[in-house]
């Protein structure tokens, strides 16, 4: 059987520092038969040369004339693609030796899936853990687990190269969790299975736009707002989103808009004494409060 051909693309900005060992772990897979697509979104340290140095015909440099962001920058890639799939690289992340090779036995093992993803090592600098953690809805039908938040990081994905241009590529006007509206708009397309093993080193950095909590709530208010039929369908729904707002805006020190929120949420579903718990935590000094929050998201995850 002829092993399909994959295209990573991988955009970056200004990560000479980084991008060098995210390329090589590309380069490097057991699953040889791929292309990289590299898109500079104006860079302006040392990024050509880092990768000008790896010396691999894989690999394909595009420099774009003026910045698009990674959204604009992927959906450049996308398009400069020539493989039948399509995988996603990040230019501080990186991929263990057999993560394409075992997304591509998946794929051919399931012939109707449209896309393959992996779990990963999420790595802040502190505390290193793999996720998603195994539960109900994470193979297959992954629409109804996606409506309650993301667990499918870009950088563990491969899908087909045809389903990922009917979808229009990633939404340009998301400052931060393009991923979750990607594969938002991805599932409903057919099967996405679920490779379990931590395959990707995702590493946290301090820059990154994830770690902004303003581009992440204003980010999660369009989504809710764009897939308000799939995700708040009823107020149950719309509470757990709420709470899930509040509780990120109380663990980033907002304690006033973060209580707003909680606060919603339990007038919404007076009765879910997780939801009343949470507004209790948040009156709690800051260390308690992380520390019982981490509890609360556990159970209220059940």
């Amino acid at each position: 059987m002829t092993m399909p051909l994959v295209s990573v693309v991988l955009p970056t900005k200004n990560r000479a520092r980084t991008v060098g060992a995210a390329a090589r772990s590309v380069l490097g897979q057991t699953h040889s038969r791929l292309e990289l697509i590299v898109v500079d979104d104006g860079s302006t340290d040392d990024t050509r040369t880092v990768l000008e140095a790896l010396g691999d015909g894989r690999l394909r440099l595009l420099a774009l004339p003026e910045s698009r962001g990674a959204s604009g920058a992927r959906n450049v890639g996308i398009e400069a693609a020539r493989g039948d799939w399509i995988a996603f690289q990040d230019s501080d992340d990186r991929w263990m030796p057999d993560k394409l090779r075992r997304q591509v036995e998946c794929a051919l093992a399931h012939p109707g899936c449209i896309a393959v993803y992996t779990s990963y090592w999420r790595n802040d600098g502190t505390v290193r853990e793999v996720r998603p953690r195994p539960e109900p809805g994470l193979d297959g039908d992954v629409l109804p687990r996606l409506a309650r938040g993301n667990f499918i990081t870009t950088q563990t994905l491969m899908v087909r190269a045809d389903v990922v241009r009917s979808l229009g590529g990633f939404d340009g006007n998301l400052l931060a969790l393009n991923d979750w509206d990607f594969v938002l708009r991805l599932a409903p397309h057919g099967p996405v299975h679920w490779v379990p093993e931590p395959l990707v080193d995702y590493r946290l950095q301090s820059d990154s736009l994830t770690a902004s909590t303003d581009r992440f709530i204003r980010s999660y208010l369009h989504i809710l707002d764009k897939h308000r039929d799939i995700l708040m369908p009823d107020a149950r729904a719309e509470a757990w989103h709420r709470a899930t707002i509040g509780s990120r805006l109380c663990r980033e020190g907002d304690r006033k808009r973060g209580r707003e929120q909680l606060a919603l949420a339990w007038r919404m579903q007076p009765f879910d004494p997780r939801y009343a718990g949470a507004c209790f935590f948040s009156w709690l000094p800051s260390p308690a409060y992380r520390t019982l929050a981490r509890v609360y998201a556990a159970i209220r995850s059940r």
